[in-house]
């Protein structure tokens, strides 16, 4: 009798890591944290283990592009792609998206200008900025 009490509450441990467990694992686990044109000049917290996804809008059609003009050293730019904002149409609005990674801990601003690549000395069209504090908790 104490045998089968003792596998029974071996059944029973083992089920409650195989619950919990997972469950803290994704708690831990890495999250994307996406910031648009309504955070403009606002602060944004990540953590050293997140990844930071810029989402602005675009009209290439007209020659206007985002481009990041400053980068804090504690984020790295791992990828910058555009998508389309619904209808694929020449010319159409799309987004541009930035991926940065933390590579340490450090609070900056993050920011890009909307320009004509070839019209230099002009002033931007439109800026955009965020105040990024990573941390490592």
């Amino acid at each position: 009798m104490k045998i089968m009490r003792c596998s029974q509450s071996l059944t029973c441990l083992l089920a409650f890591y195989a619950v919990t467990l997972p469950a803290a694992t994704v708690s831990g686990a890495p999250r994307s944290v996406v910031v648009t044109e309504a955070q403009n000049g606002q602060n944004v917290q990540i953590g050293i283990n997140d990844v930071l996804i810029v989402r602005l809008q675009a009209q290439a059609g007209t020659g206007y592009s985002w481009a990041v003009t400053t980068v804090p050293s504690f984020l790295r730019l791992s990828r910058e792609h555009t998508e389309p904002t619904g209808r694929t149409i020449p010319g159409g609005p799309e987004i541009q998206l930035f991926t940065f990674k933390p590579i340490s801990s450090g609070n900056a601003l993050l920011s890009f200008a909307y320009r004509r690549p070839w019209e230099t000395g002009q002033p931007p069209a439109r800026t955009y900025n965020v105040k990024v504090s990573v941390s490592t908790h």
